[in-house]
């Protein structure tokens, strides 16, 4: 079974994913950002001046309606990553990386499932974003059995 598609920019897929798009343009675009996640006031400018119009505009052309939320979204997202190094930089043993599941509390992602998992159990989860290990599906799945009640030859 297929999974069923999403709007690219409905606000499920952008609570979801967005961050996951950032993180990788960000280490692709912005100088000095692609092995470390440290967020300065100058490379976040970076970030505003030549990362964020993309994404913008990826949003005008699929879904213009869309466009403000995702750009509010993207300066919280902007502005949690810069807590986070404030966070990282006040500890000095603090080794931030990108993704660090074996030291969330250093990671600035984590996987979506490891997160559930810790919510469910009832811890707090921590600061990393929860991201999905595939952007296909931004629900997850439900079990079902198929049962047959027609009578033969009724």
């Amino acid at each position: 079974m297929e999974a069923t598609s999403v709007t690219p920019f409905a606000p499920r897929a952008v609570d979801k994913a967005l961050h996951a798009v950032l993180v990788v343009l960000v280490r692709h675009l912005v100088c000095g950002m692609a092995t470390s996640p440290e967020l300065t006031p100058d490379r976040r400018a970076l970030v505003e001046a030549e990362v964020l119009p993309l994404v913008l505009a990826r949003v005008g052309s699929v879904d213009p309606g869309e466009a403000d939320a995702v750009r509010g979204h993207l300066r919280q997202l902007l502005d949690g990553w810069e807590r986070r190094c404030r966070e990282w930089a006040a500890r000095p043993d603090a080794d931030p990386g990108y993704w660090k599941e074996t030291a969330p509390a250093e990671s600035l992602l984590v996987s979506a499932e490891r997160y559930a998992r810790e919510v469910a159990a009832g811890l707090p989860g921590g600061d990393a974003w929860p991201t999905p290990n595939s952007m296909r599906d931004v629900e997850p799945g439900a079990p079902f059995k198929l049962v047959s009640r027609l009578k033969p030859g009724g």
